[in-house]
């Protein structure tokens, strides 16, 4: 049974400015709307993802332009999200672990990980951050639609780096980051930013250090999309004063669904919203 999701405690992964993220992070939101017995929207820590075993390169249930597992559902006054699944399990299927190719150490209970903001997953957000559902429907229908262009426009990608409770400090200030598609062009990040060092507490009660760094980068260089028609990501991000690269993967088919209302919406209006 689909849901449309109340809100819940917000995890720190959001498509907001950092300022803003830090607020929503540290916020525990009450439920506004539920249309069935059981929330999919429950609040994580990153480590919940952290803990599992997740590959260096990650073949995604669908392009990042779909909407797969994740609905836009109007009613007469109000818009709501409806999905199967979870915020948590989405965020774990656009995340893959970093390829280690620098000598070994002593193995942390968690994984460095990285994770890409689809539509699914960016458009589920909106009811973790915001709680559409309880907005008005031009509200919310106006913050769907940014969403998707944001999206269409401009790539987003997380990176989580842990280190033990004694460390001296986390990586991420003046990391460089670049993204690879099909052809193995290369694009460097636009813009990046990232968020201080914070606590993670594991389920045994022992305590990880972790830090974000966000990249984002344009879909359109030299005129042309670089997502369309494409079936892998690769992003390389070098830290600071450190030789080695962090190399993430992603890979995807087609995106069917997302092309193909994006040209109904093209004939019928000769313009996309």
């Amino acid at each position: 049974m689909s849901a449309v999701l109340p809100l819940a405690v917000v995890p720190v992964m959001t498509r907001f400015p950092a300022a803003l993220r830090l607020l929503l992070a540290t916020a525990v939101l009450l439920p506004l709307l539920t249309s069935c017995s059981s929330s999919n929207l429950d609040g994580y820590d990153v480590s919940d993802i952290a803990r599992f075993t997740l590959p260096y390169q990650r073949n995604v249930p669908s392009h990042p332009d779909s909407l797969r597992f994740v609905r836009v559902v109007e009613e007469d006054q109000t818009v709501g999200v409806a999905t199967e699944r979870s915020f948590e399990s989405l965020a774990r299927d656009w995340s893959v672990s970093r390829r280690d190719i620098g000598p070994a150490t002593e193995a942390l209970p968690v994984v460095d990980y990285a994770t890409f903001w689809g539509m699914d997953l960016s458009l589920l957000s909106l009811e973790v951050e915001m709680g559409i559902s309880a907005l008005s429907k031009d509200r919310a229908l106006e913050l769907v639609e940014k969403r998707k262009n944001d999206v269409r426009s401009e790539i987003q990608i997380d990176v989580y780096w842990f280190e033990r409770p004694t460390a001296n400090t986390v990586p991420g200030p003046n990391a460089k980051g670049e993204i690879r598609v099909d052809d193995g062009t290369r694009y460097r990040a636009t813009r990046s930013e990232y968020g201080p060092i914070r606590d993670s507490f594991l389920p045994d009660g022992s305590r990880v250090l972790y830090r974000r760094c966000t990249f984002y980068f344009d879909r359109i260089q030299d005129d042309k999309d670089i997502l369309a028609g494409s079936e892998t990501l690769r992003l390389d991000v070098r830290r600071f004063a450190d030789p080695i690269e962090d190399t993430f993967i992603w890979s995807w088919e087609e995106a069917v669904e997302e092309a193909a209302d994006r040209t109904a919406r093209k004939t019928a209006d000769g313009s996309e919203r």
